[in-house]
Formats: C-alpha cells, sequence, structure tokens
C-alpha cells in the first residue's frame, strides 16, 4: 500500500478475449484502500475491459538506475 500511495503512475495490463495484450500507463490515486483513475467515457481500454475485468496494474517506487550494473538500486 506504501508503495501504490508513493508511486506518480501505474501500468494498466489487460488482455482482449482474443489474446491481444494492451498496457497503458496511467495517473491513479488510492482511496479507501481501492484504485481510481482517469478513464475516457468510450474507448479501447473501457471496450477490453467489458470483455475480460481480468488486470493487472504495476506500479514502481522510488528508483535509482545503475548504468554501470545495468541494473536498479
Amino acid at each position: 500500500m506504501a508503495v501504490l500511495q508513493k508511486a506518480e503512475y501505474g501500468i494498466l495490463s489487460i488482455a482482449s478475449l482474443d489474446g491481444i495484450p494492451y498496457g497503458i500507463p496511467l495517473n491513479y490515486c488510492v482511496m479507501n484502500d481501492t484504485i481510481y483513475f482517469h478513464c475516457a467515457v468510450h474507448g479501447r481500454k473501457l471496450d477490453i475491459l467489458a470483455q475480460n475485468g481480468s488486470v493487472s496494474f504495476c506500479v514502481v517506487g522510488d528508483t535509482e538506475v545503475l548504468p554501470d550494473k545495468f541494473g536498479m538500486k
């Protein structure tokens, strides 16, 4: 929960019923243990979610790139 509350954005990953993946970077907020994100009234995201409500939402907290180690702190 701490990472969700501090991160600046997340990636919503969804897939249509025919298996086509779709990842969308989103701004979001967390209130009362619920994640809210901005959404248009119509669009591909809503079309896919109407077909398949299974999702993954990934956020990344504070990071530091370590180029000499090809990694992150």
